[in-house]
């Protein structure tokens, strides 16, 4: 089951709820109104619309994602992209305003063990909790760029939030 709420003039508004049509363990944003669903277990993907009256529209359902992405990043313009921490296995695609998928590459070369990517924008963040390592790319045309490593950050965030304007914040649940 979901649930449908919207933000309006700083309140929260209920809509509704739903039945999804599975189980989903990654969920994302990509693009305006549109959400990207995956089921690892069942290497499945869908893109689904969100409609102003509560409707859940599935555009688009997508098998065969392997491995099991541990992240699921969406960006502004519709990018996507997935990674496999264990591994440092990724792929991208691109999602049209109307909710088609199309997947563009799987980009070889990226660090293992990341525990965190977050869109800024259509910039993309890695940190790796243990040492503090921070990497940066950005989404184009579906396709990922790696842009450089950055080194002497802090390690321990617990939790980091990208915005669309390309702030990130940074969050350490045990020092507060």
């Amino acid at each position: 089951t979901a649930a449908l709420a919207r933000m309006v003039d700083g309140s929260y508004v209920f809509v509704r709820s739903f039945p999804l049509p599975g189980a989903f363990d990654r969920a994302t944003a990509v693009g305006n109104d549109l959400v990207f669903l995956l089921n690892t277990a069942a290497s499945r993907g869908v893109v689904a619309q969100l409609g102003k009256d509560g409707a859940f529209t599935i555009r688009h359902d997508i098998s065969g994602f392997s491995p099991a992405f541990t992240h699921v990043v969406g960006t502004p313009n519709g990018g996507l992209f997935l990674y496999h921490a264990p591994t440092g296995a990724a792929a991208t695609a691109q999602v049209s305003a109307a909710g088609s998928y199309q997947y563009v590459e799987s980009p070889a070369g990226l660090t293992t063990g990341w525990t965190h990517v977050v869109a800024a924008g259509d910039e993309l963040l890695f940190y790796r909790k243990s040492d503090g390592l921070l990497a940066c790319g950005h989404m184009s045309g579906g396709r990922f760029v790696f842009t450089r490593n950055l080194h002497g950050h802090y390690p321990g965030w617990t939790h980091l939030v990208g915005a669309a304007d390309g702030s990130v914040m940074f969050y350490g649940a045990d020092s507060g």
